[in-house]
């Protein structure tokens, strides 16, 4: 059961990976206004406007993607280990 070990933490981050993807892109228009909001407290209206114009929910739709991707490459490569027998 040792040589299975390091796979474990794969499956487990993979899949928090995965979920937190699938999050993101569920809810990326809702994460962008609440960012964009955000910003405005931070640097002030005009300069929050003038930022969020080079911005869109687009780009934190491709952020949970890569989260996906991430997610499902860790859970495959633990799959594969278990199932070599490492």
């Amino acid at each position: 059961m040792d040589d299975v070990a390091p796979a474990l933490p794969n499956v487990v981050f993979g899949t928090i990976l995965l979920v937190s993807g699938l999050v993101t892109i569920t809810f990326r228009r809702r994460l962008y206004a609440r960012t964009v909001s955000l910003q405005n407290d931070l640097v002030g209206q005009r300069a929050g406007r003038a930022i969020a114009r080079r911005q869109s929910s687009f780009w934190i739709g491709v952020a949970g993607l890569w989260g996906v991707l991430l997610g499902i490459a860790m859970i495959s490569y633990a799959i594969v280990t278990i199932a070599a027998g490492r």
